[in-house]
């Protein structure tokens, strides 16, 4: 089982980091860019955060949930 919990905190740290951050491109360049986090991330983003936010068994991931949520939310408020 902690296994499991460990791979929902990487989920959750690396969705709130695409959220944050946008995600890694290589440019024509050869160069590492940015780009705003698609629509999918956002759609799987909210999914987790209210399914992992329900599982009371696990109380290091319902904070990280939460978390993850208010980013969504501001990130969503950002690019309305």
């Amino acid at each position: 089982m902690a296994d499991v919990k460990k791979l929902k905190e990487i989920l959750i740290d690396d969705l709130i980091d695409r959220i944050e951050n946008g995600e890694q491109k290589l440019s024509e360049d050869g160069e590492v860019i940015r780009t705003p986090a698609p629509a999918q991330i956002l759609s799987v983003a909210a999914k987790v955060a209210k399914d992992f936010a329900g599982q009371e068994e696990d109380e290091n991931v319902i904070p990280m949930a939460k978390n993850l949520s208010s980013k969504l939310e501001k990130y969503r408020a950002a690019n309305a």
